[in-house]
């Protein structure tokens, strides 16, 4: 049985995975998104939502997803709710229309799994007096993702009412924004925007601002927990999770990593964890253990 335990007292308690990358050639990565979901599975407690924050498949076909969607299969046990967003290997060399159906029947053959609206891969869900929000391209794009401006003001709304309302806000995307969790060193030190959203990555940062407090959750560098796990900038909170499949890199290199998240009213809470056994990540890691307060929001003119 894992040794994971989540607070009872929090509004929602999440599992965070970046990149299975699930790949014919590379068969590790099958075993350790399998050893993983087990681990999920024995929970002596359902966690409330496990996320996988895009690059699921490494090409995007459908042998791959069946693969996937047998080792979540097995996590769908040990949790309430599964989502997940597209990365740029989902979708990178698909037909876009296409793929949209692809990964959509992908996640229908899932128990427990959210489907996003057809033709798109951006959508919210409301848990626990939580907002959560998965973003996705609007179109084909090999290393980045293109947010149209039709998804990115359907975000500003999202997050506006989140924050009118109280509720904690959470954004899910396969990629950072520039220049943050230790961008370009976490991504071989190449490009002023390379591992990052790319040319949306401004824009998409104007819609943080002012609309927080705002956790911000990606995956997309295969780097393992470190000093650059959680980053801030003001309001916004910068989540950036271990590969769960593929290979990570960084000082902390072990496989199968994945982080543990509890959202309060006015706090976060969260840990490193090695999935291949459930072992919570020793203290002497940097970034394994992390907290950070959610800014007091405006509930109907009141402070809370």
């Amino acid at each position: 049985m894992s040794e994971l335990r989540f607070p009872e007292d929090a509004l929602l308690n999440l599992v965070l995975w970046g990149d299975p990358q699930i790949a014919s050639m590379h068969p590790e990565r099958e075993r350790n998104l399998e050893a993983a979901c087990r681990t999920v599975a024995s929970l002596p407690a359902p966690a409330d939502a496990l996320v996988v924050l895009g690059d699921t498949a490494e090409y995007g076909r459908a042998t791959e997803y069946a693969g996937v969607q047998r080792c979540l299969s097995i996590a769908a046990k040990g949790v309430k709710h599964i989502y997940c967003v597209p990365g740029n290997h989902d979708i990178r060399a698909r037909h876009f229309a296409g793929q949209c159906a692809r990964f959509a029947r992908f996640l229908d053959s899932v128990p427990n799994a959210a489907v996003p609206p057809r033709g798109r891969y951006w959508f919210s869900s409301d848990l626990n007096g939580c907002r959560l929000l998965f973003l996705g391209a609007d179109k084909t794009c090999f290393e980045g993702s293109y947010l149209s401006p039709t998804q990115l003001h359907w975000l500003r709304l999202k997050l506006a009412e989140a924050k009118r309302l109280g509720m904690p806000a959470l954004v899910f995307n396969h990629q950072p924004l520039k220049r943050t969790n230790g961008l370009p060193l976490t991504w071989a030190g190449a490009g002023s925007w390379r591992g990052s959203v790319g040319d949306q990555s401004d824009a998409l940062r104007a819609v943080f601002k002012n609309n927080g407090p705002v956790i911000y959750c990606t995956g997309h560098l295969h780097y393992g927990v470190s000093r650059y796990t959680v980053e801030h900038s003001g309001d916004l909170h910068m989540i950036s999770a271990p590969a769960v499949g593929c290979q990570n890199h960084g000082p902390n290199d072990a496989p199968a990593q994945g982080i543990v998240l509890s959202v309060y009213k006015d706090r976060a809470e969260g840990r490193g964890v090695y999935f291949l056994n459930g072992a919570p990540m020793p203290e002497s890691v940097p970034g394994a253990v992390f907290s950070f307060r959610l800014k007091a929001v405006t509930v109907g003119g009141q402070e809370t």
